[in-house]
C-alpha cells in the first residue's frame, strides 16, 4: 500500500510545483502597492476559506493553509 502512496504524491508535487511558478510568475507581474480586492487573484489562489467563530482559515491551491485568528 505504500507504494501506491507513493505513486499518487509525485503528481501532487508536480501540481503544487506548477501552482507556485504560477504564483511566483504573478507576483512579480503585479503592482507593489495593489490594495483593493481582486477576485480574479483570488479565485486563481485560494482553494477555500473557512470562516469559523474565532477565526478564519484560508487554503491556497498550493496546499499551504494559513490561519487568522480574532
Amino acid at each position: 500500500m505504500r507504494k501506491k502512496e507513493s505513486f499518487k504524491k509525485k503528481p501532487e508535487k508536480k501540481i503544487i510545483r506548477k501552482n507556485l511558478q504560477a504564483i511566483e510568475q504573478f507576483i512579480q507581474t503585479q503592482d507593489v502597492e495593489t490594495l483593493e480586492f481582486d477576485d480574479k487573484l483570488v479565485r486563481q489562489f485560494v482553494d477555500k476559506i473557512l470562516i469559523l467563530d474565532e477565526a478564519i482559515e484560508v487554503t491556497f491551491k498550493t496546499g499551504a493553509c494559513a490561519r487568522i485568528d480574532g
